[in-house]
């Protein structure tokens, strides 16, 4: 069968698979029934969105030697109920993962099944949404969706917790979970980066009780259930998946996927007069990076991305030779880590060597995005970074492009479309940045705590005046100059929690709180305003003076209820580290 036949066929296969899901979809049509699926969901990761920004960077035609391999193909067809892949950091684990998902999904073989596919990408940044309870929620919400008819035991749940305002039990997320695979007849889970599903604490890993489950359910034989995982070779998991019916593949970059990778980015790397000059120059910079990655589709990236600003022949086979000069060095699991954190640290030198004007802007964003307490969308990087400190208005005339702000950073930043976050490229660039934090970024809580502080003190939002006709006034007060219903039911569930404020999300509270109170133009004041305090603590006696600024009583004050909860944030979160500090607030 040609490219162009297969590729035919796979379209019309997605086009048929498609329309197939539309029919059993046509249950939660109704408002009611989206009503429980929405609340079903709550506050769970949208993996969907997460798939869709991995497929469009995965390279067409790559993994092919994972489908057509007799172990794939054995535990598609149920001979082996778990297939658990494992491979070293940057090998391409993740993406792996994305080429079997899509695989499922697209799979003639599978169509004339009742079959779901499910799955869950672990984050190591999405710690507070993925304990047991999440990751149960999400695959229940998945499969629940993929029913023909309202689920009775959906049904139930919703009723019994709704008004109560409370959510399910893990028992009871079990059980759901149990319930809605009996109807199909074969079920698919691909987990990806085991690992990185860490507990809250960050001591344990939150995928046990999920995968603890599934394996349970796979003994007992009512349903077919095969389970598709990817990790790090941690004694913790591979020890789970040591049983019966279980299959073990160490994942290593395929040499053809990376080439085709490699060959397919050079172009925009690489100086155009060189590709011009010497057009072999190309394959031979490909087989050097293969040779040096060690099966690493991380360390080429870096590799590759590191040959930017390579003028010359010379040079760029200087670095080729210093490439697999490295590689020689590190033949152990050690000693391959020691020169991916090698190819860090020449990233991070190539940083600070731009103008600096470019290698400041670099330096805040990686800032942002390593010590953020939650992924930030471009947009509310834009404006973090286009806060000039000490000033009382925000300038919209100084936000960068995003296109350039990726630039500076050298590759170890990236953009996800599908759901607008920038993010590192990799979890081990934040655990090396980590490490090194006190070498690449020494400031970066203090820089942070002050474009926060100056953010939420901008004249835009400092108001006293209670009138209907002024514009964040409105938002609070009414015709009479008393706070609106909404405010006071706002206001009142921030009070009600008081010494607790470790339970209370105090996202969703100034989420709230800032769109009412704040225009379009304010699109990084939700996050200033909920996690200001938690900065601070990081630096205090350098933001101190801020601090008493912000709290003098002859200032104008932020509108109300944001005030309040800015003075709250204090005596909850940062005042109970800094008990003597008490003065503050007296």
């Amino acid at each position: 069968m040609t490219a162009i036949d297969a590729l035919v066929l796979s379209a019309k296969t997605h086009k048929e698979v498609v329309e197939g899901r539309k029919e059993q979809q046509a249950w939660h049509a109704s408002a009611e029934n989206e009503k429980v699926l929405t609340w079903l969901k709550g506050n769970s990761i949208d993996y969907g969105k997460q798939h869709g920004d991995f497929f469009s960077r995965l390279q067409e035609g790559s993994g092919q030697w994972l489908l057509q391999g007799d172990t794939f193909r054995q535990w598609l067809v149920g001979e082996n109920r778990t297939l658990f892949c494992q491979g070293i950091p940057g090998a391409g684990k993740t993406m792996v993962a994305c080429t079997v998902i899509n695989y499922l999904q697209t799979s003639s073989e599978l169509y004339t099944q009742q079959v779901a596919i499910v799955y869950l990408y672990c984050n190591y940044r999405r710690r507070d949404q993925q304990d047991p309870a999440d990751l149960l929620t999400s695959l229940a919400a998945q499969l629940a969706e993929k029913t023909e008819t309202m689920p009775i035991q959906l049904q139930t749940l919703y009723e019994q917790h709704n008004k109560k305002k409370t959510r399910p039990r893990i028992s009871e997320l079990e059980g759901l979970v149990e319930s809605l695979l009996c109807s199909f007849e074969k079920t698919y889970v691909v987990v990806d980066a085991l690992d990185e599903c860490l507990d809250n604490g960050g001591h344990g890993f939150s995928c046990h009780e999920v995968i603890a489950l599934i394996q349970q359910i796979q003994s007992e034989g009512e349903t077919i259930l095969n389970l598709f995982a990817t990790s790090r070779a941690l004694p913790d998991i591979t020890d789970v998946f040591k049983g019966e019916n279980c299959s073990t593949l160490e994942i290593s970059a395929d040499e053809g996927d990376m080439r085709q990778f490699l060959k397919a980015r050079l172009p925009k790397i690489l100086a155009r007069s060189l590709v011009r000059k010497f057009p072999d120059i190309q394959d031979e910079i490909v087989t050097a990076i293969i040779e040096a990655a060690g099966g690493m589709f991380l360390l080429a990236q870096l590799y590759m991305n590191s040959l930017r600003d390579k003028a010359t022949v010379k040079v760029l086979k200087a670095a080729l030779m210093g490439f697999q000069a490295s590689a020689r060095e590190s033949t152990s699991p050690d000693l391959k880590a020691t020169q991916l954190d090698k190819a860090y640290n020449e990233a991070m030198e190539r940083i600070t060597m731009q103008s600096p004007d470019q290698s400041e802007l670099a330096i805040l964003c990686l800032s942002w995005v390593v010590c953020a307490k939650r992924p930030l969308l471009a947009e509310e990087l834009q404006f973090a970074l286009a806060v000039e400190v000490g000033e009382k208005s925000f300038d919209e005339e100084n936000i960068t492009d995003l296109s350039h702000i990726l630039s500076v950073c050298n590759g170890l930043v990236t953009y996800d479309e599908v759901t607008t976050v920038v993010r590192l490229v990799h979890y081990t660039t934040q655990d090396y940045l980590e490490k090194e934090k006190q070498n690449w970024l020494p400031d970066a809580e203090l820089n942070l705590s002050k474009v926060c502080l100056t953010y939420i003190q901008f004249d835009s939002l400092l108001c006293e005046c209670r009138s209907s006709d002024c514009e964040p006034c409105s938002r609070l007060y009414n015709d009479k100059g008393s706070y609106t219903s909404e405010y006071l039911k706002l206001d009142g569930a921030l009070a009600s929690k008081g010494p607790s404020f470790s339970s209370f999300n105090e996202e969703t509270y100034c989420l709230h709180i800032t769109t009412k109170l704040a225009p379009k133009a304010h699109r990084f004041l939700t996050y200033a305003s909920a996690y200001w305090g938690f900065h601070v603590t990081q630096c205090f006696n350098a933001v101190e003076h801020c601090i008493l600024k912000l709290l003098e009583p002859q200032s104008h004050r932020v509108v109300d209820f944001l005030w309040r909860f800015i003075c709250l944030n204090i005596r909850w979160g940062f005042w109970s580290i800094h008990g003597d500090r008490h003065r503050l607030i007296e």
